[in-house]
């Protein structure tokens, strides 16, 4: 009987300790997590940024630019008007004030001194001459491309390309590394397309001016021209520094 009652308290514990179980924690909240990405249009200024906020797990943005500039808006865009590193914070936040912070640095370069040119492609020339002439008596025309100031100092000549016809174009001149330097900006200058033929130049020459640097004050890697009488029209890859 002594060994029975024993027994007996023994598993009377067990179960009384088995019945007093842990109340579950509570979940922590998700936290604020600031992430973002950003596209500029010219490495150059002015120079405008679009900012993309990819953040988690917040509903308040706080955006310092670096320059003394900040915004409240979950996706802005921003100008820098001088060249420098820009120090960008991104402040993510909820509404019960847990906060993250994201930071990038973006680089605006100093304005460019010196142009260069990669490639000049021609898709349109005319096939006579401004007195509708045919611009070679024996084949079709010898075209090259000088690079002159306004006073017609030559900058340079390229390559000339033998017998073109119209099945031909576009045709292409092109430049590797280092680039044609053609200009120091500011400076005006033509690019002229002359026929050429052996010794003898049969036909005038087309003279569309390099470019209106106020019309293309963004420094565009490509651009488009067209010669004044419309009847030349090309296309260039360009490089600033």
């Amino acid at each position: 009987m002594k060994k029975v009652f024993l027994l007996s308290i023994v598993l009377i514990a067990f179960f009384a300790c088995n019945d007093n179980t842990l109340p579950e924690p509570e979940p922590k909240p998700d936290l604020p997590i600031a992430n973002f990405s950003f596209t500029v249009n010219s490495q150059f200024p002015p120079s405008e940024v679009q900012f993309t906020n990819s953040s988690a797990f917040s509903t308040n943005y706080n955006w310092d630019f670096g320059d003394g500039s900040t915004s409240t808006e979950s996706n802005p865009t921003h100008t820098y008007l001088i060249s420098g590193d820009y120090n960008v914070n991104l402040t993510a936040s909820d509404d019960d004030g847990h906060t993250n912070i994201k930071a990038e640095t973006i680089t605006i370069s100093s304005l460019p001194t010196t142009l260069f040119i990669k490639s000049l492609t021609v898709s349109a020339l005319p096939f006579v001459n401004q007195v509708n002439q045919t611009w070679d008596l024996v084949d079709g025309p010898d075209v090259y491309v000088s690079f002159q100031q306004l006073n017609y100092v030559e900058i340079y000549q390229s390559e000339v390309i033998n017998n073109i016809e119209e099945t031909d174009l576009p045709v292409t001149w092109t430049w590797d590394e280092p680039y044609q330097q053609i200009a120091n900006i500011g400076n005006n200058f033509y690019i002229v397309f002359i026929e050429y033929d052996g010794y003898n130049l049969y036909a005038g020459m087309e003279t569309p001016s390099l470019f209106d640097f106020s019309q293309y004050g963004t420094y565009p890697e490509t651009v488009n021209l067209t010669s004044p009488n419309g009847k030349f029209i090309f296309e260039m890859e360009l490089v600033w520094e």
